[in-house]
């Protein structure tokens, strides 16, 4: 792919370029493991048989120390008031890379923009969330060491997966 086509505002090229091949890797994986649930319409590969449009992909550099506790954390807690509370479609999740580059990521699917945003400025309010975290850093420090964060559409000329 040539660094001019442009996926959601940002150039497929810089998209790439902050992942390394194991990344890039998980993410073919998920892309293809989900292929199934994919209908074209038109041709085109924007409109699932669920409705979702968009995915989104949440790449967490972690604390290698705190990887256990992170997990259990996001399992027992985070996807489940995500999920449960907000309607968040969690696709996949997964680990990659050790020591200081361990990365959890997962992929989500969204109807569109607004319900995406909705979604997570709702969880990120949510007073059980936030009492969690609250209760979790009395004991233990911050595990998340920074966020990234992907909006994939599907360009109007893109195969279905």
């Amino acid at each position: 792919m040539g660094t001019g086509h442009k996926l959601t505002g940002i150039s497929v090229a810089r998209v790439y370029s902050g992942l390394n091949s194991s990344d890039y890797s998980l993410l073919h994986q998920a892309l293809i493991s989900h292929a199934a649930t994919l209908t074209p319409v038109t041709g085109k590969c924007r409109i699932t048989r669920t409705g979702i449009m968009i995915n989104q992909l949440r790449l967490y550099t972690i604390n290698p120390d705190l990887r256990d506790k992170f997990l259990a954390r996001f399992e027992k807690h985070a996807a489940r008031i995500m999920r449960d509370k907000y309607g968040f479609n969690i696709l996949a999740m997964w680990l990659s890379g050790e020591s200081a580059r361990l990365r959890f990521i997962y992929l989500l699917s969204w109807t569109d923009k607004t319900a995406m945003n909705n979604s997570w400025a709702e969880f990120m309010a949510d007073e059980e969330w936030r009492t969690i975290k609250k209760q979790f850093w009395e004991t233990t420090p911050e595990p998340v060491l920074s966020i990234e964060d992907i909006v994939l559409e599907a360009a109007g000329f893109s195969s279905p997966l």
